[in-house]
């Protein structure tokens, strides 16, 4: 559980739901979803071993069905409500604050999205989605219509899939992004590595990072659903999910990673569970040169989920996250002559991976790796995913506010 200094936030974690039996009658929210969308549903799916014929609360998306939109669950899912058809309705008038309003309207002098004040007790403020949002014609699934390079890739590749309807892409300016690169070279530094690379912004992750993340569901695409054509290799992701939308993306990654770091033993991986440390191992693989984040608002008129993905350009495997660099007394000295500080800089340069390459940090040339120094090595089909890190979460019911800051995160 990540914990954060003055700042207290209103923060969902979720795992595996209690109603396995499907019964809808239980699923959450239902009450003010009666009506449901399961066009973009394959039935019967796959996922973690069991069949299933119907939508489901199983996972990491709370107590919300969802289904998966693919025969093998791939990562691709989405949420089985007709959001578009709710029963919270606006109320006629309304006052907040001595103000009064007869429509939707932006509350607050801070408000980002307009809201009403609804029929609802429980549910007393209403997202004004129609507003903001666009039904659209088509489905989630896309493969007939997206960029062939990517789907020659992976027939089932992340950028032929989406975005929801409900996905509002909030743009990372230049300032977030090198907040969000200082903030990662901050605790990379920090780590008194024998070397660890300096990271750079890179659009194509960033780009591959909004796909999945206007899919407005929490889980990990597939590392083999997320191929570059520029970088033929897997990259791994980090992905926060939380309801509170006002710290800066920087501060997120910090309250991840602060709390994480407490929990890594070098050598020996996540203490005193398995899962509580991977996306501070993943952040701190010591032979990456680039990272790329996305950002997106998903708009429902109870909730707002807010999510941040990275794809980094290297990837954890089993064996190497709990060893994700080589400690030393003195920080950077395998790099002598590319020092700054504790992190070696050797620009954004990346090397061919995929065939053996590694990046000196002596030199900044690409070599052939003679021992498993700065890569993994496992089979093309090894799913890229620690599988036990998505159970440890605790779990809270979904609008229940808690006083420590804890994100809903998972690392692959």
């Amino acid at each position: 559980m990540i914990r954060c200094y003055s700042i207290v936030l209103s923060i969902y974690l979720f795992c595996s739901s209690i109603y396995a039996s499907n019964d809808w009658s239980h699923f959450e929210a239902r009450n003010i979803y009666p009506a449901v969308d399961k066009s973009n549903c394959v039935f019967p799916f796959t996922y973690k071993n069991q069949v299933y014929n119907d939508c489901t609360t199983d996972g990491d998306n709370g107590n919300l069905p969802w289904c998966s939109l693919t025969s093998t669950y791939q990562g691709m899912g989405t949420y089985c409500y007709d959001f578009w058809n709710s029963s919270l309705q606006c109320l006629p008038k309304f006052t907040i604050n001595g103000k009064t309003y007869n429509k939707c309207d932006f509350l607050s002098r801070t408000a980002t999205y307009k809201q009403c004040k609804t029929n609802n007790t429980a549910v007393p403020y209403r997202y004004c989605i129609e507003q903001h949002l666009k039904k659209s014609a088509v489905g989630l699934n896309r493969l007939n219509s997206c960029d062939p390079t990517y789907k020659s890739l992976s027939s089932l590749h992340t950028m032929c899939f989406g975005p929801s309807d409900h996905a509002i892409q909030v743009p990372i300016t230049p300032t977030d992004q090198q907040d969000l690169l200082d903030m990662h070279n901050a605790y990379r530094a920090n780590t008194s590595a024998r070397y660890m690379f300096k990271l750079y912004w890179d659009d194509e992750l960033a780009k591959m990072a909004q796909a999945h993340s206007d899919m407005c569901l929490f889980d990990h695409d597939l590392a083999v659903n997320r191929y570059s054509p520029k970088y033929n290799w897997k990259n791994g992701q980090n992905m926060i999910m939380t309801s509170e939308i006002r710290s800066s993306l920087a501060d997120l990654v910090d309250m991840m990673f602060s709390s994480e770091k407490l929990n890594f033993v070098y050598g020996t991986g996540c203490a005193p569970d398995p899962g509580t440390c991977l996306h501070y191992t993943q952040g701190m693989l010591s032979n990456m040169t680039r990272v790329g984040c996305a950002h997106t608002h998903c708009l429902f008129p109870d909730r707002i989920e807010r999510y941040l993905t990275c794809n980094y350009i290297n990837s954890q495997y089993a064996d190497n996250y709990m060893i994700p660099y080589v400690p030393s007394s003195a920080p950077a000295i395998d790099c002598p002559s590319h020092a700054v500080g504790n992190l070696c800089d050797c620009g954004n340069k990346i090397c061919n991976y995929n065939n053996g390459e590694y990046l000196d940090p002596a030199t900044c040339n690409c070599k052939t790796a003679v021992t498993k120094r700065s890569i993994g090595k496992r089979a093309a089909n090894d799913i890229d995913s620690m599988k036990s890190n998505r159970r440890q979460f605790a779990t809270v019911p979904h609008g229940k506010k808690i006083d420590s800051h804890a994100l809903k995160k998972v690392s692959t």
